[in-house]
C-alpha cells in the first residue's frame, strides 16, 4: 500500500514532466532522477522505521498474543525492498511518457515469471523464504525498469545510484533515533503501542531536528524541487519555472 499510494502521488507529478519534455533529454533525465531522489528520500527511512517496530506494528494491526509471530519476519522483508518496490514506479513513468511500450512490456513479462517461481521456490521452505523470492523479483524488477530509463534518457549508472545517496543518509537518522528508543521502551516493558508510537515519534523528531541543523542534507536540491511544485498555482500538469532542470549529480 506505501508504494501503491506513493508511487500514484509521484507518478501525478513526474509523469506531467516527462511527457511535456520527451524531446529534451536533459530535461527528462533531471525530472527521473529527482523522482528517484525523492522516492529514496521518503522509502529509507519508512523502511527503517518499519522493520525496527516490525514486532510492535504486527501485534497492533493484527493482535496481540504469538499467534502472528510469523508474519514479522516476513513483513520486515518487504519492508526493507519498499524502495525497490516504490523505485521502479518512476521507472514505469517514464517508460510510459517516452513510449517505450514494447521494451517496458518484456521486462514486466520476465518480472511476473520471477514472482511465480521465486513463490514457488521459497514455498519448499517456508514463509520467510516466500517473502525473500518474491522480494528477489521486485529487485529484479527494479534492476530491469532502472536499466531501460538510464538507457532511454541517458543516464549513467553512477549518477543514477549518487541521487539515492540523500535517502541513506536521511536511513541513518532515523536508525539513530528509531533503534535506541525502541530498544530502551522494549526494555522499560511500555507495551506495543507505546513502543510503536515513541519509536516513530524519535525518527520524526531526528528528522526534523536534521532538517532544521542541516537542510542542505535533508531536503537539498530534491526536495526543493517537490515543494516547489506542491506550492505551484496550477497543479500537477505546471512545470515550476524557477527550478533549474539541469543534470547534476
Amino acid at each position: 500500500m506505501p508504494a501503491q499510494l506513493l508511487g500514484q502521488v509521484m507518478d501525478r507529478v513526474i509523469f506531467p514532466v516527462l511527457s511535456r519534455f520527451q524531446d529534451d533529454l536533459r530535461r527528462v533525465a533531471n525530472a527521473y532522477l529527482r523522482g528517484i531522489a525523492l522516492v529514496a528520500m521518503i522509502t529509507i527511512p519508512g523502511s527503517v522505521v518499519a522493520v525496527i517496530l516490525a514486532p510492535e506494528a504486527i501485534h497492533v494491526l493484527l493482535g496481540g498474543g504469538h499467534k502472528w509471530d510469523d508474519v514479522i519476519v516476513p513483513f520486515q522483508i518487504f519492508a526493507a525492498g519498499l524502495i525497490f518496490r516504490t523505485s521502479y514506479k518512476i521507472s514505469d513513468s517514464l517508460a510510459r511518457a517516452m513510449g517505450t511500450v514494447y521494451r517496458r512490456a518484456w521486462r514486466q513479462a520476465v518480472y511476473a515469471a520471477a514472482v511465480v517461481i521465486g513463490a514457488l521456490i521459497g514455498t519448499e521452505f517456508g514463509l520467510v523464504w516466500v517473502a525473500v523470492g518474491v522480494t528477489g523479483a521486485i529487485v529484479l524488477n527494479y534492476v530491469l525498469m532502472a536499466d531501460l530509463s538510464l538507457r532511454t534518457a541517458p543516464i549513467g549508472w553512477g549518477h543514477f545510484l549518487l541521487r539515492q545517496t540523500r535517502g541513506l543518509w536521511l536511513g541513518l537518522v532515523t536508525l539513530a533515533a528509531c533503534l535506541p528508543t525502541t530498544l530502551l521502551l522494549r526494555g522499560a516493558d511500555a507495551g506495543n503501542l507505546l513502543t510503536l508510537l515513541g519509536g516513530t515519534a524519535a525518527s520524526v523528531l531526528a528528522l526534523l531536528i536534521a532538517w532544521r541543523v542541516a537542510p542542505e542534507w535533508t531536503l537539498g536540491d530534491d526536495g526543493a524541487w517537490i515543494v516547489d511544485v506542491i506550492k505551484s498555482k496550477g497543479g500537477p500538469d505546471d512545470t515550476p519555472a524557477p527550478i533549474s532542470l539541469e543534470v547534476t549529480a
